[in-house]
Order: C-alpha cells, then structure tokens, then sequence
C-alpha cells in the first residue's frame, strides 16, 4: 500500500500509529496529509520516530552523517528529520512533544 495514497475513507480511524517510519518515506509530509486524512476529525495521531536531537553536538553529527547511514544499512531512514516540524506541516496540531534517548528518538501525539 502507498503510505501517500492510502486505501481507506477520510475519516476511517480514531487511532493511528506509525513507528519509525517517517524516515523511509520519500515525502514525509504527504505522507503525514494522508493520515491526517484517513484519522477522524476528533481521533488522535501517535508517533514514536527518529528524531534529529535536542543536543547541538549529537544534532550536528546527525546531520553529517544521516546521508551516509541512510545508504548503508539505515535501510534508507534520514534519522535527522524534524517529525513534530513535519506533523506540523501536514496541517496536525502537536500536542505532546518528548524527546528520549538523547533526543534521537522522540514520541508524539497529534491531533488532526
């Protein structure tokens, strides 16, 4: 299935929950649209993703190094992606924003 083309009605679920994938996708953003689309209007939006981190120095070797990792053995995921900054421009309100693990990794919740 096309995470950017997904086969449900608007509206088809009050849950729904993506786990570090945010990073494979080619186009993170429309991504995030069409499951703003396919959650109900008073449902919720739960992610646990790869984060770019809080910490400058962690920040910055991130930065330097996703390219390469993505290409060999990351399996293609750009671990220094924004996902709150991503959800929020997919039109979802942020309503819980937690970083963990050095801010490598960062748990959120969002509402469509």
């Amino acid at each position: 299935m096309d995470v950017e083309n997904l086969a449900f009605a608007d509206g088809s679920f009050d849950t729904v929950i993506d786990t570090y994938s945010l990073c494979v996708f080619s186009n993170p953003v429309a991504a995030m649209r069409e499951i703003r689309r396919v959650c109900n209007k008073r449902g919720q939006v739960l992610l646990l993703e790869n984060s770019i981190s809080d910490v400058a120095p962690i920040a910055a070797y991130q930065r330097v190094t996703a390219p390469t990792v993505a290409k060999m053995g990351g399996k293609g995921c750009f671990y220094d992606q924004d996902p709150a900054a991503i959800a929020q421009a997919a039109g979802l309100t942020v309503t819980v924003n937690e970083p963990f693990a050095g801010g490598f990794l960062r748990r959120l919740e969002a509402r469509p």
